[in-house]
């Protein structure tokens, strides 16, 4: 069998779900997933964990519970660079060790509040405002970068702030940018035409890129306004 072959197969391999890992706590507790869930007009139930599936078949807490439970080990970095390599850190700050939902609403209120400044540009006809990143597109791939990422492989996803764009690199594609479609939906469990559905979103904002082809591979970048 070719060595291209045997890499191709190894890598569509069917990777461990995360619903069926033993959480490392069996003691979570779930306050904040039940204030996001209160605020959207819904109410967990007694029943919540089998619902949404954060048990595993031997009705412990599965890996899923863990990274949705008020305290856990992972935490999201988020890194800021005075300019376009990572030779001159200014801040590197961990966001996490809670519920996920908390983690994810706590980098998009970094990045969209603090990071995110406008830019004012005075034309003869008009004075334009425009964010340095375009709002949805950087909604959508923080929040793709840390729903989707692969955790399995025990990583996170890191958002790196450069003078120029800002750069986020998610478990999914990190291990292997060469990676298809059809392994990453294995890898995250998925099903293939609705990832396809997000990543191609992605693509068309300029958020993610194909480089080569159907034997390149993946890059995520937002880069910011003139």
């Amino acid at each position: 069998m070719p060595t291209r072959m045997i890499e191709d197969l190894f890598s569509q391999r069917t990777r461990n779900s995360i619903s069926r890992i033993r959480s490392i706590r069996q003691d979570l507790s779930f306050e904040q997933l039940k204030i996001y869930y209160q605020e959207a007009g819904l109410t967990l139930n007694d029943k919540f964990a089998a619902n949404l599936e954060l048990l595993t078949e031997d009705s412990v807490y599965n890996y899923t519970a863990y990274l949705l439970a008020d305290q856990n080990g992972n935490s999201v970095q988020v890194a800021k660079y005075a300019g376009t390599d990572r030779v001159d850190l200014l801040e590197s700050k961990d966001y996490g060790f809670c519920c996920l939902v908390k983690t994810c609403k706590m980098i998009l209120d970094r990045l969209e509040a603090v990071e995110n400044r406008v830019i004012n540009q005075i034309t003869p006809k008009e004075r334009i405002d425009r964010p340095y990143w375009d709002t949805v597109a950087l909604r959508e791939a923080v929040i793709n970068a840390i729903i989707h990422n692969d955790y399995a492989t025990e990583l996170v996803p890191k958002f790196e702030i450069f003078t120029d764009r800002l750069e986020i690199t998610s478990a999914a594609i990190k291990d292997n940018p060469t990676v298809s479609y059809r392994a990453i939906g294995k890898m995250l469990s998925i099903n293939q035409s609705a990832l396809e559905k997000h990543m191609n979103a992605l693509k068309k904002k300029g958020v993610l890129k194909r480089i080569g082809g159907t034997r390149g591979h993946w890059e995520i970048i937002i880069e910011k306004g003139e």
